[in-house]
């Protein structure tokens, strides 16, 4: 490996994973400005994921709903309020 650099993908003091690039082409080494694009990008990258996170929970949560009134309809003989 020639060159290497990497950053933590953390959102505060959580820490989601890390990203790491390898073998820059235009240079033999990562600059001070590649590492800072990075660690901009890996702030990006976290904030993606916990957005991913907030809405497939959202989405357990609406299909839990869904499931408590389908049963409760089926419960009381199909007769359900919308």
């Amino acid at each position: 490996m020639k060159s290497f650099t990497g950053a933590p993908v953390r959102l505060g003091d959580e820490p989601l994973g890390n990203l790491y690039l390898t073998e820059k082409v235009a240079s033999a080494e990562f600059t001070p400005e590649d590492e800072e694009i990075l660690v901009l990008f890996a702030s990006q990258a976290a904030l993606a994921i916990r957005n991913a996170q907030q809405f497939e929970a959202l989405e357990d949560e609406r299909r839990r709903q869904i499931l408590f009134h389908h049963r409760h309809r089926q419960n009381r003989g199909g007769i359900g309020i919308r």
